[in-house]
């Protein structure tokens, strides 16, 4: 998540380098502009909004929009294949079909929880740390659960075929899921 300070020095690059950039706006309205920014890159880390806001000022006339920077840090992003993003899935369904043998025992660890709560745990996160749009084609935890228990070669052959079916619609899904939470968060402040 973009930090204020990052947002400050950003805004503070623009100023410096497009001296006219908000010259007339009064200290209420640069607080404004400053929350709108905010808001806008929630979704972003620090660095990649700063080698964005960076290419920006290599590259624009104009004092950068906040789609300006977006469209870099989009450049910039790594695009993953949908065989990458099948063999992400299909790792971590494997991963998670180990760890629910351990779901059942009771032994307590050294931090005080038993094997299945650190094993339930760690299937936890797998499954959130999985890219949104193969959490959206699995749909849910429960469902990552049950996917991983019927996982075999045989069952991976035909979840690669559906997978590869849907996982254009659902990359756009995705990105129309993101525009709107973006548009909320901005309703919501």
């Amino acid at each position: 998540m973009a930090s204020k300070q990052k947002i400050g020095e950003i805004l503070a690059l623009i100023k410096t380098i497009y001296p006219y950039f908000y010259k007339d706006n009064n200290i209420e309205e640069l607080r404004i502009l400053t929350k709108v920014w905010e808001m806008t890159f929630a979704d972003y880390e620090d660095g990649e909004l700063n080698n964005a806001a960076m290419l920006c000022i290599q590259n624009c006339k104009t004092p950068p929009t906040p789609a300006d920077i977006i469209e870099q840090i989009e450049k910039a992003r790594p695009k993953r294949t949908n065989e990458e993003l099948f063999a992400k899935m299909s790792e971590a369904l494997q991963k998670c079909n180990d760890l629910q043998y351990y779901f059942d025992f009771t032994a307590k660890t050294k931090d005080g929880k038993t094997q299945g709560q650190e094993a339930r745990e760690k299937a936890a996160l797998l499954y959130s740390e999985l890219p949104p749009s193969v959490r959206l084609y699995i749909g849910s935890y429960g469902e990552f659960l049950r996917m991983a228990r019927e996982t075999d070669d045989d069952a991976l052959k035909y979840e690669r075929a559906r997978f590869m079916k849907a996982v254009t619609d659902i990359r756009q899904e995705v990105k129309t899921r993101q525009l709107a939470s973006a548009d909320r968060k901005k309703l919501n402040q």
